[in-house]
């Protein structure tokens, strides 16, 4: 491309590049245009719906009565200092504030309320007031069944540990007179047996032909080895076949059958 026609196309160029700038700076101004008579319309609609809850009551008011209300009540907020009171304990905060901080408002709100004369009580405070009488009773009627249920359990427990007392009295009673006829018997055996071995032994064997199996066997087992010999084999062979056999297949008990002597 030559230089004069380059020179020719500049002219072009500057034309394009205004009119461009000129519309998007129309668009710009337009935009800006917009956006203020949207926020004119936001700011009217706020208005009304602000003003719109208020128009029924103040209509439906006689004149001269529409500040009757709040003066009474912004009056008895200043008589009595305290803050509004809950109709119940659970009632939320109107912030949305979280659970300590309305438990502690709902609790300054109840001492002053105790703090002042019943007889301005409002009706929402009396029910309130009645709630937590109940409430308070029924957690007294709560504590005292607990009380009652605990003295039981004492008195349950004081009982058991007597009559295991008395059981293990008891028993230490019934070892010791088991320990007693043990060693009675005991000595009652050892007689017998020191009787039947002064015996000649074909006299001791004819006693014990016609003797219970298990009392000979008692005795046999106390005896000295070579008396309890002798006696056996003067025995008849069948009464001597059925003692041997129970001493061969009895377990020795030490305390009612004495060791044999030896010798």
């Amino acid at each position: 491309m030559s230089r004069l026609s380059r020179i020719r196309l500049l002219p072009v160029l500057i034309f394009v590049a205004m009119l461009t700038l000129s519309v998007r700076i129309g668009a710009l101004w337009d935009d800006v245009g917009q956006r203020a008579a949207m926020g004119d319309i936001v700011g009217t609609r706020a208005a009304h719906a602000q003003s719109a809850p208020n128009a029924p009551d103040a209509a439906a008011q006689p004149p001269g009565a529409s500040g009757a209300p709040a003066a009474s009540a912004s009056a008895a907020g200043a008589g009595t200092g305290t803050p509004a009171l809950p109709d119940a304990p659970g009632a939320t905060t109107a912030d949305g504030g979280n659970a300590g901080s309305a438990a502690a408002s709902q609790d300054d709100s109840l001492k002053a309320l105790f703090s002042r004369d019943p007889t301005t009580f409002t009706p929402s405070e009396i029910a309130l007031l009645q709630r937590l009488n109940e409430r308070r009773e029924a957690l007294d009627r709560q504590a005292h069944e607990q009380e009652r249920r605990e003295a039981m359990l004492v008195a349950a427990e004081r009982q058991i540990e007597s009559k295991i007392g008395e059981l293990r009295r008891l028993e230490t009673s019934i070892q010791d007179l088991l320990a007693k006829q043990s060693e009675q018997e005991k000595a009652r055996l050892e007689a017998l047996v020191g009787y039947y071995q002064s015996m000649k032994p074909a006299d001791a064997a004819n006693i014990l032909n016609g003797m219970d199996t298990a009392l000979v066997v008692d005795l046999i087992l106390a005896m000295k080895r070579q008396s309890a010999a002798l006696i056996l084999a003067n025995m008849e062979p069948v009464k001597a076949r059925e003692v041997s056999q129970s001493v061969a297949h009895r377990r020795i008990d030490p305390v009612a059958a004495p060791a044999p002597r030896g010798g």
